[in-house]
């Protein structure tokens, strides 16, 4: 089976990409802006320096993506990143193409020079875990903090 080619987001992939965030946040029960996020998706695209959106194509669908943003460590050396989104629309899970998306933005990481990849999984969400875990990712002993600044 073809397992699809995932590709760099474009601004002509904005429509799609506001679908599938949308499905993405309602499953998850995270608030969810249409119009923000529209403006969001073009200042990214736009702007290499914040990161990057990968597509995943199969059978000339847009079905899932990877949002990798960009950062600085000094813990870690350098340049590190942020899989802030990696999402599959349900009617293509359990194909492998989740594993596919980490393998991207896994890859894309190392040519880039990342010192680190960073990523959070909603708790209940014990195969996305194990997969993460598999690819090397590791759990570590702080928690995740945030301030809603927006």
């Amino acid at each position: 089976m073809n397992k699809g080619d995932i590709l760099p987001a474009k601004l002509e992939d904005i429509d799609i990409l506001i679908n599938l965030m949308s499905e993405y946040y309602k499953e998850d029960g995270y608030k969810f802006t249409r119009e923000t996020t529209r403006e969001n998706l073009k200042e990214f695209i736009n702007n290499p320096y914040l990161g990057i959106i990968f597509v995943l194509i199969f059978e000339k669908i847009i079905c899932g993506y990877v949002v990798i943003t960009y950062g600085f460590s000094f813990e870690y050396g350098g340049r590190d990143a942020f899989v802030d989104e990696l999402f599959v629309t349900l009617n293509y899970r359990g194909k492998g193409f989740g594993k596919l998306l980490l393998n991207k933005a896994i890859n894309h990481s190392k040519t880039e020079k990342i010192k680190a990849l960073h990523l959070e999984v909603e708790k209940y969400k014990i195969s996305t875990r194990e997969m993460y875990e598999k690819s090397g990712f590791i759990l570590h002993n702080r928690n995740l903090m945030t301030l809603d600044l927006g």
